[in-house]
């Protein structure tokens, strides 16, 4: 299961040549939106019996991909 949170199309106008302290702190913010979505479903998942992991949003699992 894949969860997307858009982000602000403002902050994302916003960033010229690298990311501004505003999209870094939006960034950080979403997230952790992320993360708390995916453990709430892993939560409900494992509530009906069933297994499932959350993995967290800025998670790295394979640096060359």
């Amino acid at each position: 299961m894949s969860i997307a949170v858009r982000l602000s199309d403002p902050i994302m106008d916003g960033i010229d040549n690298q990311p501004t302290p505003l999209y870094s702190s939006h960034y950080s913010r979403v997230n952790a939106l992320l993360d708390d979505i995916a453990l709430r479903t892993t939560n409900l998942i494992q509530e009906a019996r069933d297994r499932a992991v959350p993995i967290p949003a800025s998670l790295i699992l394979d640096s060359e991909k």
